[in-house]
């Protein structure tokens, strides 16, 4: 399993790929990788790096918050001065919309000691069921909702070229069926497994939601480095486009069954 996410030091849309800001969720995710050109461009993507791999499909966690702190904020502007562990897009987002925080490089299996030590005061790592098991809610009593940074974290199953070609079509077949079903467990069980998390996390940590406003402030930030990575060659202006052209298409119909309201 990997992510492009964790080849965006060799190129910039790495970061988009692995997790776009403000964009596909776990149902468009599937259906941009299937239906509108997202496995080609992933492949595409470790071609130019010249790595010899054959990406065979996605695995998508649940989104889990864009920040876990140790102080409480009531807003955007409070997160001035503190040190926050942030990588990737992510990072970069954080850094244009000056919000004035210093953005600390962290292994993850660092971040516990680091936010119970204050080395850092806020951190983001992957989806409730992962943060609990990292111990979390344990020294950090609030968090930030929603997940506008990384609404889906793919993964990707992938294989070494050389030996996929050497593989004779049935049981290249086998494999791609068996991809495509564990793909269908592991959303629902993830799913379910962090929802059980989530009620464990509430018992000890508190969500902090953002405004619309602060959203917009991050949106606007999120578009600025969107446009950045745009710019940095041909590939990336594709990539970033087909993704604006997805999320513009996608977002008429989500009206039809996405909302919520007080009850």
């Amino acid at each position: 399993m990997w992510s492009p996410m964790m080849d965006a030091g060799k190129h910039p849309t790495g970061a988009i790929l692995g997790g776009p800001s403000f964009m596909l969720n776990r149902t468009t995710d599937a259906a941009w990788w299937y239906d509108y050109g997202g496995r080609d461009l992933i492949q595409e993507f470790y071609d130019n790096l010249g790595m010899n791999i054959m990406v065979l499909g996605p695995f998508d966690d649940p989104c889990g918050s864009p920040m876990w702190l140790t102080k409480k904020i009531d807003s955007l502007e409070d997160m001035n001065g503190l040190k926050v562990r942030a990588t990737g897009g992510y990072a970069q987002i954080l850094k244009k919309a000056d919000i004035g925080i210093e953005i600390v490089s962290l292994p993850g299996g660092e971040i516990y000691t680091g936010l119970e030590t204050g080395v850092i005061d806020g951190a983001e790592f992957a989806s409730p069921m992962d943060d609990l098991s990292m111990g979390f809610p344990e020294v950090c009593p609030y968090f930030l909702i929603p997940a506008w940074h990384e609404p889906v974290k793919p993964t990707f199953l992938i294989v070494n070229k050389d030996a996929w070609a050497e593989l004779p079509d049935d049981l290249k077949y086998i494999v791609e069926v068996a991809q495509n079903d564990m793909y269908n467990y592991f959303e629902y069980e993830s799913l379910y497994s962090s929802a059980v998390a989530y009620q464990e996390i509430l018992k000890k940590s508190q969500p902090i939601k953002l405004t619309d406003a602060e959203l917009q402030k991050l949106y606007d930030a999120t578009q600025a480095y969107y446009d950045e990575v745009a710019a940095t060659d041909e590939f990336s202006a594709r990539v970033v486009k087909n993704l604006r052209d997805f999320e513009a298409m996608m977002v008429p119909v989500n009206e039809l069954w996405d909302f919520s309201f007080e009850h």
